[in-house]
């Protein structure tokens, strides 16, 4: 007897959308059969947002909130998630802020990562991030 392995969906991660944009997430997630996962409490690890464990994120309460919109990508491969931007960007529901989950952020807080998008973003750009 073979092991049936079964994949979770792929998920995304979402702080300080609200409107259009969290309507045209949904909108799009639900053609990619993705669930949206709205974050309010910035302080929790990435990992438990994404409901994968409770394990207390190893940088809570160093890095403040923030008012950016933000996502993460967990679940995605590149084409997907190439397919999934291009979908958001037709409905004119960009955000600035994205990121993937990987085995280095899954134990950092929602803020340190958005923390760490800001900078790159502003360094990057030189200016601020939509939010």
């Amino acid at each position: 007897m073979k092991a049936i392995i079964k994949k979770s969906r792929p998920k995304v991660l979402a702080a300080n959308l609200s409107g259009q944009k969290l309507s045209a997430l949904q909108n799009t997630s639900q053609k990619f059969s993705a669930d949206v996962i709205t974050v309010e409490d910035q302080q929790i690890a990435i990992s438990a947002a994404l409901g994968e464990t409770s394990a207390e994120c190893s940088d809570k309460g160093k890095y403040a909130d923030s008012n950016a919109e933000f996502l993460l990508f967990a679940g995605f491969d590149r084409a997907a998630l190439n397919k999934f931007l291009d979908e958001l960007n037709k409905v004119r529901a960009n955000v600035d802020l994205k990121a993937m989950y990987t085995p280095n952020n899954r134990n950092w807080s929602v803020a340190h990562l958005i923390d760490e998008l800001e900078k790159e973003h502003k360094q990057m750009t030189g200016g601020d991030v939509n939010g």
